[in-house]
This record gives structure tokens, sequence and C-alpha cells, in this order.
């Protein structure tokens, strides 16, 4: 076989182009890859994620098969207090802890008396006697056996009693009387239930300077313990209770 010089020139040329178009088919898919790559991962990291949340991850098909992924950079925010606002935080504690605070009024100190204010007792009186606490004198009228009927709720019905005293203001002023209060314990302490009955009126009001006053107390407690009894009077919140103790006749 003979080749011609000319002929191999023109074969030498032609399979260089060959070559120069193979190499371009197998690479430009591969800048074509590359650039999908490029956009995709600018694209990814180039939009802004919302504030307080962590960018999302965006996937896609690149050629070939070929898959590009790219992560959002977006910023998180957080509600950690910083050193200033730390600092500025106790200072303002430690000025509220150190402001001086005035000492409390009064005139009172140390060694000052202070009265008790738990209820004191007067001497025990019979139950004909009399018993003055400042200037109210209370007395016994009368005491009488009753039969008792119940009206309301938690009341029984039963033997009981009506206790009537008397008080006398000896002082420059009125006196209240709102506040009386009278309780009856039977023979074995058992206490006796105040009933209110429409004929059966308590103190009320005030009693002037010089004057008297009565009120009426009913009390449901059994026949056995009606004898002795204790019958027990606060004129006042401030004044001794005073007791009276004895057989009713």
């Amino acid at each position: 076989m003979k080749f011609s010089p000319g002929g191999g020139k023109s074969s030498a040329t032609a399979a260089a182009i060959g070559l120069v178009f193979l190499a371009g088919c197998t690479s430009q898919p591969q800048v074509v890859r590359s650039s999908t790559i490029a956009a995709s991962s600018s694209t990814a990291t180039g939009a802004a994620a919302p504030t307080g949340s962590v960018g999302a991850v965006a996937t896609g098909a690149g050629p070939s098969g070929s898959v590009t992924s790219g992560l959002t950079t977006g910023s998180v925010s957080s509600d950690i207090p910083t050193s200033d606002s730390v600092s500025a935080a106790s200072a303002t504690s430690e000025a509220v802890r150190t402001t001086p605070v005035a000492p409390p009024g009064g005139t009172g100190d140390i060694s000052a008396t202070v009265h008790s204010g738990i209820p004191t007792t007067a001497a025990t009186r019979p139950l004909t006697g009399t018993a003055k606490v400042g200037s109210i004198t209370t007395s016994i009228v009368k005491i009488v056996t009753v039969n008792v009927t119940a009206s309301g709720p938690g009341e029984t019905s039963g033997p009981g009693v009506t206790i009537t005293l008397r008080v006398t203001n000896s002082g420059p002023r009125a006196a209240s009387l709102t506040n009386v209060g009278v309780e009856v314990t039977g023979k074995s302490g058992v206490p006796g239930v105040q009933v209110a009955q429409a004929d059966v009126v308590p103190f009320v009001g005030t009693v002037a300077p010089g004057k008297t006053a009565e009120g009426s107390y009913l009390f449901r407690l059994d026949s056995a313990e009606q004898k002795p009894l204790t019958i027990a009077v606060n004129s006042f919140a401030s004044s001794p209770t005073v007791i009276f103790v004895g057989e009713p006749s």
C-alpha cells in the first residue's frame, strides 16, 4: 500500500480535529456541571434566611443525574442578655439595696412595756354579786329556766335558761354596748348554745353617764348542766371579762 504525501497531511488534520471535537464533547458537561453547582450554591447562600431561624437545605438535580446542594446561612437570634444589660441590672439592684430607709416613727423604745392582746379576767363573783370594770358595773338581774323552741339553722329544742343583765355607767361619757359578749357554761363544762328569739333583746346602743341598761340572752342548755352555771360577760373589747358563778335559785 502507498501513501500520498498530500493524503497523509489530510488524515493527520482530520484526526486532530476529531480529537479536539471529542475533547470538547467530554469537557463541556463538566463545565456545565461546575457552573450549575456554582449557581445553585450561589442562589442558596445568597438567599437570606428569616431572622431567628436556621437556613434550610436546598437540593436539586444537576446534569447527568448529579445532585447539587447548598445550605443557607441565615442568622439565629438569642434572648440571652448581654454583659452590658447584666451590669445595668446589677447596678440597679445594688442601688435599691443600699438606699437608706427611714426608721419607724413613734416614741416607744426597747424598754417600753407592751400590753398583751389576750383578754384578762376579773375576779369571780357570785350570781348575786356585782363586778365593776372601769366605769361600768355589771350585775345579774335574773336567771329563768325555760323551754327553748328551735327557730333557726343549727338550733335545737329543749331546756334552757334566759339571763338578764344590767350595766350601770358611772363615767363622764356614754359607753357603747354593741360589743358586749355573754357566754354560759354548764356544770361539766358544756357550753350553752345561744338562741335568738324575738322576745329576748340583748344590749344595744349606748348607756349614758349615770344611767343603766338591761339586756337578755337565751341559751339552750340541758337541765342537768344548769347547776352550777358559769356566766362570762365581756363589756368591752379592751376590758377584763367578768365571771359570775353559782346555782340559780
